[in-house]
Parts: structure tokens; C-alpha cells; sequence
């Protein structure tokens, strides 16, 4: 984060607990019958699954607390004080069919561990979706952009890729 020099990490899991148990099978190119590779994926009961289940979340965190990885970062210009940023982040899901994309705007975004009148160099947050009718075979990629919606476009960070 520019000018004050600060690296901020990004951490997001997925949470979903239609997804717990889901086993994928994949088929060899002489099993699928068109000479790539595919297959299906299975819920804990056995069934294949068509679609991701309709609501997912992710737990994100953002902190400056820790160099977690030595990668090459991307300036971010803000003269925001880090508290604000992180308090600030907005997020959205992405399904990719193919070269189709669909957004998703958050649903519910709520904030994890210390208030947000108490400033603090990592935040932590949970970030609920609602899907409609996403193929189970569709990338799902969550994004994290910065407070200012005009700076989307250049800073958007790939948090999570299903």
C-alpha cells in the first residue's frame, strides 16, 4: 500500500458446508469418450452434484502483521491509514463457464475480531454469496478490492479459487 509502504497479505478460506464429504471423480481421455479429460463430482450422500450449493461463504483475513510469503507485490495507492483500509474492503465472486463470467455481490459481509473503532493492523472477515444455479463445473474466484470502487479495475487481488 502506497506511499506508506505497507504489505498487506490476504488469507480466505471457503466455508460451505454443502461442499464437506464432495469427492470428484475424474475420467481418463479414453473414458470420457471425447478425448479430454472430465468427470463428476459426488456429495457426501453419494449423488453426482449439477450445481455448487446456493450459499457459500469465505472467511478472509487481510493483515500487516506478518510477512507470510516472499512474492513479488503490487502497489496499491491510497492515502487511507491502514485501520480504514482493511475496514474498508469490498469483495465479489466470480463464476467462470468457459469464457462466461457471472458476478456475485456479497450478500452479508461481517466483520470477525476486534471492533472497528479499535484500530488494528489485521482484519478478518466472513463473506457470504448467494448463487444462482453455478454449474458445479464453473471456476468460482473470489476477488478483494480496495475501499474505492473507482480502483477496482487495476487493484483487484485474486483471494480464492475454487
Amino acid at each position: 500500500m502506497q506511499p506508506a509502504k505497507t504489505r498487506i497479505a490476504l488469507l480466505a478460506t471457503a466455508e460451505c458446508p454443502g461442499l464437506e464429504g464432495v469427492r470428484p471423480r475424474l475420467l481418463a481421455a479414453a473414458e470420457s469418450g471425447d478425448g479430454g479429460v472430465s468427470g463428476k463430482v459426488y456429495g457426501k450422500d453419494g449423488k453426482a452434484m449439477t450445481y455448487f450449493p446456493r450459499r457459500i461463504s469465505f472467511r478472509v483475513t487481510a493483515t500487516a502483521r506478518e510477512k507470510l510469503i516472499e512474492l513479488d507485490p503490487f502497489d496499491v495507492e491510497s492515502n487511507m491509514d491502514l485501520n480504514q483500509y482493511l475496514l474498508g474492503l469490498t469483495f465479489k465472486l466470480r463464476a467462470y463457464h468457459g469464457i462466461d463470467v457471472r458476478n456475485f455481490p456479497a450478500t452479508k459481509v461481517q466483520l470477525l475480531g476486534p471492533p472497528a473503532k479499535v484500530p488494528y493492523d489485521a482484519r478478518s472477515f466472513r463473506v457470504a454469496f448467494n448463487l444462482d444455479k453455478v454449474s458445479i463445473e464453473d471456476r468460482l474466484v473470489l476477488d478483494c478490492g480496495p475501499p474505492t470502487a473507482s480502483a477496482w479495475p487495476n487493484s483487484i487481488w485474486n483471494c480464492c479459487d475454487l
